[in-house]
């Protein structure tokens, strides 16, 4: 017997919901609903110093399928919704992809 789900939820990590939608959107994949993501694109890695301080070095950014920077921009929506009025507590955007939203 199958299951026939006409509104998909499926819970990802916040930076993979971000880089998901920008590939999303860039591809026209999906119809972005909701708000501006948080717009985290940075991966940084601590480097202890000698003299017991460290420092924190960029080694790698966010971006989308067509190049576009994420960083402190976020991926906006192409429909902004208030999303707190959802029945499931959502990220920053929802994606409908097939008249579902996949969280």
């Amino acid at each position: 017997m199958s299951t026939i789900y006409t509104n998909p939820k499926v819970p990802l990590p916040k930076k993979t919901t971000q880089v998901l939608a920008g590939a999303l959107k860039d591809n026209k994949r999906a119809t972005l609903v909701g708000q501006t993501t948080f717009g985290k694109g940075l991966i940084q890695t601590i480097v202890p110093l000698s003299d017991g301080s460290a420092v924190a070095v960029t080694v790698a950014r966010y971006q989308t399928p067509n190049g576009i920077d994420i960083n402190k921009k976020g991926i906006a929506p192409d429909v902004e919704r208030n999303l707190a009025s959802l029945p499931f507590d959502p990220p920053r955007v929802c994606v409908a992809i097939d008249g579902g939203l996949l969280e």
